[in-house]
């Protein structure tokens, strides 16, 4: 990528993180904002394993910003309303709290996780490919809570 163009990739991803956040809480009400939730997690691993891992050229990288700006936005947007939905009014706080806390666990971790990658043979590669896995994977997890919660019924809001 061009030195140029790599300095405008965290403002286009911001944009479209502004309407993912936008588009999510619409959708989330109309549809149920854990299966909103699940979608776009879903599809931001798919975009990192489809779309950044396997093209290197401006065009797609760009590509790849805006739509992982999206869902990674919806993300960021519904994770307040997705604890606030299954908690009690007393307990939103301390629920708020401790998500929050394990997500910054994730945050403090992947950060050396993934320069180790860097430093071994897999390089960016490597990167990628942890990256989506993880965020497969943990959107899976979040799948289970759901199918705990509603069964496996698909055309549930929730």
């Amino acid at each position: 990528m061009h030195p140029d163009l790599a300095q405008y990739l965290l403002p286009i991803l911001n944009a479209g993180s502004l309407f993912g956040r936008l588009f999510s809480g619409f959708l989330g009400d109309k549809i149920g904002r854990y299966n909103v939730f699940i979608v776009v997690c879903y599809l931001s691993g798919i975009w990192i394993l489809a779309l950044w891992l396997p093209d290197t050229s401006d065009a797609a990288i760009i590509a790849f910003a805006v739509l992982f700006g999206f869902f990674s936005g919806a993300y960021v947007a519904l994770i307040t309303p997705l604890i606030m939905q299954i908690s009690p009014i007393a307990e939103i706080g301390f629920r708020s709290g401790i998500v929050l806390f394990v997500t910054a666990i994730g945050g403090l971790t992947t950060n050396p996780i993934n320069g180790a990658i860097m430093e071994s043979a897999g390089g960016w590669v490597g990167v990628k490919v942890f990256s989506g896995v993880l965020c497969i994977a943990g959107t899976t997890f979040v799948l289970l809570a759901r199918t705990k919660c509603t069964g496996w019924k698909v055309a549930v809001k929730f």
